[in-house]
């Protein structure tokens, strides 16, 4: 992998654009040849910024999550709706 990104870096003017889709488990290597490469990369999720990546461009998810629950515990706490009433399917 660092081979790969080494070899698109040595292309001029070149920015590597990370998609969704495998590269979870190899984030910090990937994150890591990038910026041994001076490679300029923009990655999927805020987590791979915060882990010392250039920027990133999707949602946060666990800010996500929080607001969600924050949001359903204002109904509860409305009585608009039961706890019971609630199912919730969260899938990351």
């Amino acid at each position: 992998m660092e081979r790969r990104i080494s070899a698109f870096a040595s292309v001029l003017n070149g920015v590597m654009i990370a998609t969704v889709g495998g590269i979870a488990t190899h984030r910090a290597a990937i994150i890591a040849a990038a910026n041994n490469n001076h490679l300029p990369a923009i990655y999927p999720y805020r987590y791979y910024a915060a882990d010392d990546g250039l920027v990133s461009y999707g949602p946060d998810r666990g800010e996500t999550q929080a607001e969600i629950d924050a949001q359903v515990k204002v109904l509860i706490a409305s009585r608009q709706v039961k706890e019971t009433d609630l199912f919730v399917h969260w899938q990351v």
